[in-house]
């Protein structure tokens, strides 16, 4: 099987993020010498990765919050949080 082929049939299969990954994770790890286990490993934590990433989207975008904010906008001068702490649990 051709490598045109392997990321038509992930994109067929609805394996996006493996099929976006393909070149960078195969070329790198056969340069690399890693099995054929660990390629496969490294493809589908990039599949699992990718889906986590857009359920979260999603879920973020369901709520309808008025704005989106992640933890570098909030302004911790205007609360009691202590920031190096809430940093730790990043």
């Amino acid at each position: 099987m051709q490598k045109h082929d392997c990321i038509e049939l992930l994109n067929q299969l609805k394996l996006t993020a493996m099929a976006e990954c393909w070149d960078e994770i195969v070329t790198d790890s056969v340069a690399r010498k890693r099995s054929t286990m660990d390629i496969l490993g490294r493809l589908l934590t990039a599949e699992q990765t990718y889906r986590h990433t857009r359920r979260i989207e999603y879920q973020i975008n369901q709520a309808r919050f008025p704005q989106h904010k992640s933890l570098a906008d909030f302004d911790f001068s205007q609360s009691s949080l202590h920031q190096p702490a809430i940093g730790l649990l990043d």
